[in-house]
């Protein structure tokens, strides 16, 4: 089944960001969140690559972010909010991509552009919505600006059952070496 990598957004954030997706019909999918790898296909036992996601990981600290403005991919109607001084978040998933490689799969656009274009952190508002939704939310939102700032102290692993991703892992950035939760089991 696919997993996802986020990086959870603190809560006082994620309240204000929330409404926004449920707006735009993007709420229910996944809480508020910064996108590391998004979906991938475990190409051996799971187990392995949590060990491999819970290893790398442990070797970053909390990061500091900083978000500024709405900003879109036009061909999959996306709408995000940027990350500004996206630097330590483009090293942490290079990082990642390394010793995944091997482990993991995905067929999905991103990962062809963040291969081609370098990694993009960003907090998405709406996704792949239907194209009168994405002219409603560019005319909402656009020149918008969020200035907000937190610091991303937890990854936390998903997995897609059906049309619902459900938490299986929890990460500290800096943790131990491995995740919080057991595998399979989230922690609360």
């Amino acid at each position: 089944m696919p997993l996802a990598l986020a990086l959870e957004v603190p809560p006082e954030v994620a309240g204000q960001i929330q409404p926004l997706r449920e707006r735009y019909g993007h709420g229910p999918l996944l809480p508020p969140h910064l996108t590391l790898l998004y979906p991938f296909v475990p190409l051996v036992a799971e187990s392995r690559v949590v060990t491999a996601l819970g290893q790398a990981l442990a070797e970053a600290g909390p990061i500091p972010v900083r978000l500024g403005e709405v900003r879109t991919l036009e061909p999959s109607r996306t709408i995000y909010l940027e990350v500004l001084d996206g630097g330590t978040l483009a090293r942490l998933y290079q990082a990642l991509i390394e010793p995944l490689s091997g482990l993991i799969a995905s067929d999905r656009p991103e990962y062809a552009r963040f291969a081609a274009q370098g990694y993009l952190p960003h907090l998405t508002l709406a996704d792949e919505v239907s194209t009168a939704t994405y002219r409603r939310a560019l005319g909402e939102l656009r020149g918008r600006r969020f200035d907000l700032s937190f610091t991303l102290a937890r990854a936390i692993l998903y997995r897609l059952n059906g049309h619902d991703w459900h938490p299986v892992a929890s990460f500290p950035l800096g943790g131990e070496g491995g995740p919080a939760a057991k595998h399979g089991r989230a922690e609360a």
